[in-house]
């Protein structure tokens, strides 16, 4: 278990939901802290049709933080770094709700810089309240669930395949079980 379990199942899911399954992975994956027994740190490259990479990639031993999501495409970049106040008000114990809890964000914290203009964009605050209430009424009142099981375990077949690319070192075909 580790950062890719943790995290990284955050990651890959963003990934599926944006570009669908890859055809392929390849996981470096790091145990740095001494004596540890949980992985610290992951990249992995997920390989899909047409050329298209999606490089994800996490560490706990990261001092300064770059880029969250950076895209590259033929006619320009995004980047983007991470603006998700939510976790810095809720270690405030600020209480979350339904409505937005949170400060407009004002200052520019990404780039879109294309081969006809630049810009510096601002990204709009989440809320996990959203999805916690969709929890809710999935258990509750037997609505549909906001994550249905075959993309946990999609998610978690990305994971397996990452592992055995590691263990392996190559590039592993995604074959999902049905």
């Amino acid at each position: 278990m580790g950062t890719l379990h943790d995290l990284g199942a955050h990651l890959i899911d963003q990934a599926l939901q944006l570009f669908g399954l890859p055809k392929s992975v390849f996981a470096d994956i790091g145990f740095f802290r001494k004596n540890t027994q949980t992985n610290d740190y992951f990249e992995l490259i997920l390989f899909y049709e047409n050329e298209l990479r999606v490089r994800l990639k996490s560490s706990t031993m990261a001092k300064e933080r770059g880029w969250e999501y950076v895209i590259h495409g033929n006619n320009g970049s995004f980047l983007q770094q991470r603006f998700d106040t939510q976790e810095d008000e809720l270690s405030k114990d600020t209480i979350p709700t339904m409505q937005n809890w949170l400060d407009e964000i004002k200052t520019p914290n990404g780039i879109l810089n294309t081969t006809t203009f630049y810009e510096q964009t601002i990204a709009q605050n989440g809320n996990y309240m959203n999805f916690y209430q969709d929890l809710y009424d999935a258990i509750v009142f037997k609505k549909s669930n906001p994550v249905p099981a075959y993309q946990a375990v999609e998610t978690m077949q990305v994971i397996d395949c990452a592992m055995e690319s590691f263990l392996e070192k190559k590039i592993k075909k995604l074959e999902l079980s049905k």
